[in-house]
């Protein structure tokens, strides 16, 4: 059954709240394990920034990923979207 709220059909609710999610900054857990998957890191340690330095890249992703899947505040996920996204550009940086 397809329900409309506003022209909005409930098939397209997701990808429009991925996408809001998207522009926001607020990716999934499940959206860095994607961005992870299949790319090789790099063997630590790695520095994100001053005093931030990544000792063992494999556990650090198991942390901070459980921590966005668990996490129940915002203001407890945002510095591990940060890091997260600051190891994606250190990759990206190095290719």
């Amino acid at each position: 059954m397809v329900v409309e709220f506003f022209n909005v059909r409930q098939a397209d609710i997701k990808p429009f709240l991925y996408l809001r999610a998207m522009s926001k900054g607020y990716l999934t857990a499940e959206d860095y394990e994607a961005a992870f998957h299949g790319i090789e890191l790099p063997q630590g340690p790695i520095e994100l920034g001053q005093g931030a330095t990544v000792p063992d890249v494999h556990v650090f992703l198991d942390k901070q990923i459980t921590i966005l899947r668990t996490g129940t505040h915002e203001r407890v996920k945002e510095p591990v979207r940060w890091r997260l996204d600051r190891l994606l550009e250190i990759i990206e940086e190095s290719k």
